[in-house]
């Protein structure tokens, strides 16, 4: 099912460019596999530097889980300060809307 959807929508910037530029909307594997691969490739290993990065984290959360069976976000907040992270509980449903608009209009650099 993913590679379905990596194929149709390319939801990588670098697959996509390739794939939509080059082959326009087409489902041939022939068009697409490589790329794909490279693409889940890549993306495994950002996942294992990302894991690897915070294991005591991740350790400390699953003791703290195994003992009590559940965990609410105050619990995981806690948790994540001992680790030296600040994370933010929002309440269910919260939306965040990223500022693209200063994005797409940086304010001038003043030499």
């Amino acid at each position: 099912m993913a590679i379905d959807y990596l194929r149709k929508y390319g939801f990588d910037e670098e697959f996509q460019i390739n794939y939509m530029m080059e082959y326009g909307y087409a489902m041939e594997k022939s068009a697409t596999d490589l790329d794909l691969e490279k693409m889940m490739t890549r993306l495994v290993s950002e996942t294992q530097e990302l894991l690897s990065s915070h294991r005591p984290l991740l350790q400390d959360l699953s003791l703290q889980l195994a003992a009590s069976g559940s965990l609410e976000a105050k619990e995981i907040q806690r948790v994540a300060a001992k680790h030296h992270l600040n994370i933010e509980v929002k309440e269910e449903g919260y939306l965040q809307i990223p500022a693209y608009s200063e994005q797409l209009n940086p304010k001038p650099v003043v030499l």
